[in-house]
């Protein structure tokens, strides 16, 4: 199973091994920035006693292992190819970049007094959700080398 992700994957990135090493290396960094950026807004939350906001950070925490776990069963066993999968992954991380978005408006809106522990909640908040883009961006980049590699090989029998 592994060897078939790898030569699926290195075919849809082109022959370069230094852009399949990036592809990866950039997708776990990605998961794992993520991954620390929510649990210490997840912590500040807990701290500054924010009600609602707790739950939603825990939620995020929880789906974002959860989509972490499915990208590695898609890696493993259908390299992509899943639709019902990749719907599942792209939802639940959307709703989650998407969420961030409302965490760093709570903060704007909590730091009225310009108060530079709630600014640094804030900075942390506007950083997940610049890391969570950049993580999407390069499983969306993965999936359109995935298609456009099958689309190549498609026109290529046809000729």
């Amino acid at each position: 199973m592994r060897l078939k992700f790898y030569s699926v994957l290195r075919s849809a990135l082109s022959e370069d091994r230094m852009e399949l090493n990036l592809a990866i290396g950039s997708g776990v960094l990605g998961f794992f920035t993520c991954l620390v950026l929510y649990i210490v807004m997840y912590t500040h939350a807990l701290a500054n006693d924010t009600g609602p906001l707790d739950a939603l950070l825990l939620t995020n925490i929880v789906l974002h292992v959860a989509t972490g776990a499915l990208v590695l069963i898609d890696a493993r066993m259908y390299v992509g190819s899943s639709i019902i999968l990749q719907t599942i992954i792209q939802g639940m991380g959307s709703y989650i970049t998407f969420s961030l978005a409302s965490v760093g408006g709570f903060w704007i809106y909590v730091n009225t007094e310009h108060d530079n522990e709630k600014l640094a909640e804030l900075v942390v908040a506007f950083l997940a959700l610049g890391a969570a883009c950049v993580s999407n961006s390069v499983l969306l980049s993965m999936l359109f080398a995935y298609f456009h590699k099958g689309t190549q090989s498609a026109l290529n029998l046809a000729d």
